[in-house]
């Protein structure tokens, strides 16, 4: 950075430039990997998970592609969770991200969220659940699915399906993060010709 204040046409700008590109760009690498592991500082509160949705909603409609067709739905009144609004906004812009590369030749994009009270059975999925009453998120898109052999690796860090350069392999890895720093948990169904649902529960507020 101190270099970086020589004049423009100095011999050495170009150069002090790529490393301060490359710094950022490792920093940014290193902050994914803390939040896929678990181990970032989360400041948790109360949040209203509508206000979430609203905003992302309001973000990303405007950039959508045209042929891609965004439905927002929950009921008024949502329970609350803990967590951070911002990273809850990085999630769902994450996985609306993911959908929507997911839709070349566009397609349907639906984001629900609801609560769901989940008893033993419900659970038996996912071990150390507690019974009881979650926020329910749920991403559904009508695009290209996700072959069964990748199903098991995508929340893997570096893990794509895209071609070469086409993908760093972090967005789901990433979305998994942010759901365990929030303390719940992520799946993916995908099945060929239908397109791919992705779901996350989170445990609210009053059970937490």
């Amino acid at each position: 950075q101190v270099l970086n204040h020589q004049p423009p046409d100095s011999p050495s700008h170009d150069a002090v430039a790529a490393i301060l590109n490359a710094a950022a760009r490792a920093a940014g690498l290193t902050h994914k990997l803390l939040l896929f592991s678990g181990n970032q500082v989360l400041k948790r509160r109360p949040v209203n998970f509508r206000d979430v949705l609203r905003s992302v909603e309001t973000a990303t409609a405007s950039a959508l592609p045209s042929n891609i067709e965004l439905r927002v739905t929950s009921p008024l009144i949502l329970p609350s969770i803990k967590g951070d609004p911002a990273l809850l906004r990085q999630l769902l812009t994450c996985l609306i991200t993911n959908a929507c590369e997911a839709m070349p030749a566009g397609g349907q994009l639906v984001l629900t969220a609801e609560a769901a009270d989940l008893d033993e059975a419900a659970l038996r999925p996912w071990a150390h659940r507690t019974p009881g009453r979650y926020l329910r998120v749920r991403v559904l898109d009508t695009g290209r699915s996700i072959r069964a052999l990748d199903l098991p690796f995508v929340f893997d860090p570096f893990y794509t399906t895209k071609d070469v350069g086409q993908g760093a392999g972090f967005g789901l890895a990433l979305a998994y993060g942010i759901v365990k720093l929030h303390r719940g948990w992520i799946t993916i169904e995908s099945t060929m010709g239908t397109g791919t649902q992705v779901m996350i529960c989170f445990p609210v507020t009053d059970q937490d």
